[in-house]
């Protein structure tokens, strides 16, 4: 499904009004008409009806009065609240308030005078709607919208938000100021990018997408998607029931370093339960009874060690071990040293050269860190953004196949780093700087958070759609990075293995049954999953994907 901005929205509007000639008032009355479906969802669980619509003087508050009118009809008791005087509304939204105005609506303007009654009906209500903002929201609210806002935070009554809560950025999720906190939100036509990212996804509460009459050739295509299982299905690599062992290919993993051998035995068990033919574990001698004993069905190859990590030396070992090798996984529990950046970089030069895709993880991104292969935000370029990013790609366009062959998997933090940002601004903008370096570094970038990004260089970003905080534990990234790479073995591309994957692993990382195509849970105080239960689901969550074993849905977090 697409994802849009706010500015995406609007000129998808304007085409259907001035495009396709559907009036502005359909489209209002059929938004305005999905919230007011919505609220008597959940008036259903209430012996009582009343309700308190809050609008503003724009078209999101002109669906606020749609929904009134309707809920009016209905036989509830509705209130509408406006924080500018009736004759500053918008057109649209004043048409809709003399409609309310004609059918006896009682409608109240909030002031300094009238607040103290605002707040009582607000408190004595079942249900408030929020239409004061949705995807108008810029900046802090002030004046008479944030009161309004205030208003209903304090009430703590159910609260049902139309298209955005107020307060929420629909481009970045933000909430630099006051924000309406909502059990639930309707959003029109298609999702907003503010939905998915924190801390807008948490402030919207269990959301759902109404189809207000869009053209369908409208809502197709864009930049960006949510990640649903029927896409993630036409990602799976074939499993030919002829197959063997060398038709799942072979997937090698560098890593591991006195006290972190566990890091890539979990990448080894991500690989195996996605369904590779065959895992390599390259990784110091000392460790190799560890893996053995804990991995068994791969294979080990010791290298050379300094200091409890692998030597720089170790590079000749592992470019043996990538003689017919399908995908290189390198990076997990590596460490860093000097002996470690050489390694790294030496190897994942051999790998373009080979044409064999890389999957770099761990500290395999802090040594391209330290060694500054990467062009970085304010480098040479100038702008504030990625300097002459042709230069510095490992693996370089051109050629017979132009797809990338590189897959970076960064959590925040190892994201700064390679960008030259802080952490918080990866935070805040996942999504703008996932799309900046995939095309900067010509590679599939993995960032890692809630939710997870991908993006490829030619543009294209993919919000995941599952997963819980009971993944941020330990290991999770380990067994991921082995996922992205056991895909790739058995024919998946890059960008296609890295989708489905993050989608894989974060259903197996959710308790109960996978998710559906109608449903998202975000379960924030899941706890006490550990990376080895991760990975011991993905075969569950494939199977599912692929029609072999058929689970109830879980309860999510969005409807669709």
């Amino acid at each position: 499904m697409r994802v849009v901005t706010a500015a995406e929205m609007r000129a998808i509007d304007k085409e259907a009004i001035e495009g396709y000639g559907i009036p502005e008032q359909v489209l209002m009355e059929l938004a305005g008409l999905a919230l007011a479906r919505r609220a008597e969802e959940i008036l259903n669980a209430s012996s009582r009806r009343r309700v308190v619509v809050f609008a503003g003087k724009g078209n999101n508050g002109g669906d606020g009065f749609v929904a009134a009118r309707h809920l009016h009809n209905r036989g509830a008791a509705v209130r509408v609240v406006i924080t500018d005087a009736p004759e500053r509304l918008g057109r649209q939204c004043a048409e809709q308030f003399r409609m309310a105005q004609r059918l006896g609506i009682e409608t109240v303007q909030l002031t300094k005078d009238s607040q103290r009654k605002v707040q009582f009906h607000a408190a004595a209500a079942d249900l408030l709607i929020d239409a004061l903002l949705g995807t108008g929201s810029s900046g802090p609210p002030k004046g008479a919208v944030k009161t309004a806002i205030e208003i209903i935070n304090a009430a703590e009554r159910p609260v049902l938000a139309a298209d955005m809560p107020s307060g929420v950025d629909a481009d970045t999720g933000a909430a630099p100021g006051a924000a309406v906190r909502a059990d639930a939100t309707v959003t029109f036509g298609l999702p907003k990018i503010g939905l998915l990212i924190a801390p807008g996804r948490e402030l919207a509460g269990r959301w759902t997408v109404a189809d207000i009459g869009l053209p369908r050739a409208l809502l197709e295509g864009g930049p960006r998607r949510l990640v649903l299982p029927g896409f993630v299905r036409t990602l799976l690599p074939a499993r030919p029931p002829g197959g063997h062992k060398g038709t799942f290919g072979r997937v090698v993993i560098v890593g591991g370093s006195v006290g972190m051998a566990g890091a890539p035995t979990l990448a080894a068990w991500g690989a195996q339960r996605v369904g590779a033919g065959l895992v390599v574990l390259a990784g110091p001698e000392a460790l190799l009874p560890v893996f053995a004993s804990n991995a068994p069905e791969a294979v080990s190859v010791p290298l050379p060690q300094v200091n409890g990590t692998v030597a720089a030396s170790a590079a000749e070992r592992v470019l043996e071990a990538l003689d017919g090798a399908s995908v290189l996984v390198i990076g997990p529990g590596l460490g860093r040293s000097d002996d470690v950046r050489a390694l790294v970089t030496r190897v994942l030069a051999a790998a373009r050269e080979r044409r064999v895709p890389a999957v770099v993880d761990a500290d395999g991104l802090n040594a391209l860190a330290d060694a500054g292969v990467l062009p970085k935000a304010g480098g040479p370029g100038g702008g504030g953004g990625p300097s002459a990013p042709g230069q510095a790609r490992l693996f370089p366009a051109g050629g017979a196949d132009d797809a990338p062959a590189l897959v970076l998997t960064p959590h925040p933090g190892e994201m700064a780093r390679l960008c030259g940002v802080p952490a918080a601004e990866v935070t805040a903008r996942p999504v703008e700087l996932a799309e900046t370096y995939a095309r900067a570094w010509h590679a599939v970038v993995v960032l890692k958070g809630s939710p997870t990004v991908v993006a490829d260089p030619s543009g294209r970003v993919f919000i995941n759609s599952t997963g819980t905080a009971g993944l941020a534990s330990g290991g999770s990234g380990d067994v991921l990075a082995g996922a992205v790479g056991g895909l790739i073995a058995q024919g998946a591309s890059p960008a296609d293995a890295a989708v489905a994957a993050v989608y894989v692993h974060g259903a197996a990382g959710e308790p109960g049954p996978p998710p559906t195509d109608e449903f998202w849970a975000a379960r924030p105080h899941d706890a006490g999953l550990t990376a080895g239960d991760t990975a011991r689901r993905l075969p569950r969550v494939l199977a599912w994907l692929r029609g072999r074993a058929p689970l109830d849905a879980a309860g999510r977090d969005f409807e669709l």
